[in-house]
């Protein structure tokens, strides 16, 4: 969806980023349910857990 794209503006990461695995950034920690999110829905992921 065009608008989830649109609405949020970041810098670019440098050619070739990679995120190690057990490097990630935690947003939120929880203990019922785990989400993997990138990009615009990030924000929805986070609203959506409250």
């Amino acid at each position: 969806h065009k608008f989830l794209y649109r609405r949020i503006k970041d810098e670019l990461p440098a050619a070739g980023f990679r995120v190690p695995l057990g490097k990630a950034r935690v947003a939120r920690e929880g203990r019922d349910l785990s989400i993997f999110t990138w990009g615009a829905m990030l924000h929805v992921a986070l609203e959506a857990a409250g």
